[in-house]
């Protein structure tokens, strides 16, 4: 096979986003509930399976960090193990915590504020001014954004080297 076209995505090719995303999935925890969720109970989520966005990562790291505050005690990695032996993604994570917390958990469940969680989460990553200009409206929280902090991983030689030999295409579903 011979390739005619190069087609790169942003996350992970051309910018480092690893830091500023999960920043952002701890920080909008922390700001919408006054707790600091686990860092370390990210990883284990995104292995369990299911999360395809960093939204549906915060939602989790929501539901999990409300749920210890109940007396909820799975550490993280048991926590993402359970939810990937239950399918994996929100779903796995209802059916671990309805299996821990039974008739308890939609008490917990009702703290959690999806399209809150969101809007929290664009406005910490993509800061004030293009999260008025992406999504429109003010934005719940005023912040420079994480999105400003993301190091660029390819080096202009390679770039030039690339374009120089063939098209160069850029396939991302982030914010323009």
């Amino acid at each position: 096979m011979e390739a005619d076209t190069v087609v790169l995505d942003v996350d992970g090719v051309l910018v480092d986003v690893a830091d500023s995303y999960r920043r952002a999935v701890v920080e909008t925890v922390r700001r919408r509930h006054g707790v600091e969720p686990p860092r370390e109970a990210i990883q284990p989520l995104k292995n369990a399976g299911g999360f395809n966005n960093d939204w549906l990562v915060t939602d989790a790291l929501t539901l999990y960090t409300l749920t210890r505050q109940t007396g909820y005690d799975a550490d993280p990695a048991a926590f993402g193990a359970a939810v990937a032996d239950a399918g994996g993604g929100l779903d796995g994570v209802d059916a671990t915590l309805t299996a821990a917390l039974g008739d308890d958990y939609p008490d917990v469940r009702d703290q959690w504020d999806p399209d809150g969680v969101r809007a929290t989460f664009q406005a910490l990553y993509l800061g004030a001014a293009l999260y008025r200009e992406i999504e429109g409206g003010d934005p719940p929280v005023e912040t420079d954004g994480l999105i400003h902090d993301e190091p660029v991983i390819v080096s202009r030689a390679t770039i030039r080297a690339l374009t120089d030999d063939y098209p160069v295409c850029v396939l991302t579903g982030r914010p323009a």
